[in-house]
């Protein structure tokens, strides 16, 4: 009973194998028609996988380089910290050393000129005018000319490499 119900199917596998046995044909003729694009693509594959493979190369290699320049970066980022600690040290003690140029230089001098620039004012501007205006020292007669000059002798002046 179970030989004559498997000689059954088997005969009903082999008709069924015979129905679907041009479509199985068919399917080997386009498999063998495209077998030429099947090569040239598992090529297209191959050559493409050696690009993917270096370009993998290449980006491990440029993460390498990445990871430097960021280490670099991060360094140079403390070297600009400090230097901008020392410009703020250094702008400080500019700004002290001006109030004490101001304090101890400029203010001095002011006070100076201050005092003495109107008494040195008055006295220019006394010279300078026609009261004092010497044409001669001794006189002389108003129809000569003549002019009168001074000399005034003071210390030498040295420099510093004398």
């Amino acid at each position: 009973d179970r030989l004559q119900a498997a000689s059954g199917q088997l005969t009903d596998g082999a008709a069924q194998l015979t129905a679907n046995t041009p479509a199985l044909t068919d399917g080997v003729a386009e498999l063998t028609a495209n077998n030429a694009a099947l090569n040239g693509g598992a090529r297209q594959l191959t050559s493409s996988s050696d690009r993917l493979n270096d370009g993998v190369s290449q980006l491990t290699d440029g993460l390498g380089e990445l990871k430097k320049g960021t280490k670099e970066l991060a360094d140079g980022s403390e070297k600009v910290a400090d230097g901008i600690h020392t410009l703020d040290d250094g702008a400080k003690d500019l700004s002290k050393g001006e109030k004490k140029f101001y304090k101890e230089g400029v203010s001095k001098l002011t006070d100076v000129f201050s005092d003495g620039l109107d008494d040195t004012l008055e006295r220019i501007k006394a010279l300078q005018s026609d009261e004092l205006a010497y044409n001669s020292f001794s006189g002389k007669p108003d129809d000569m000319d003549g002019s009168v000059k001074f000399i005034i002798e003071t210390a030498g002046i040295s420099s510093e490499n004398d």
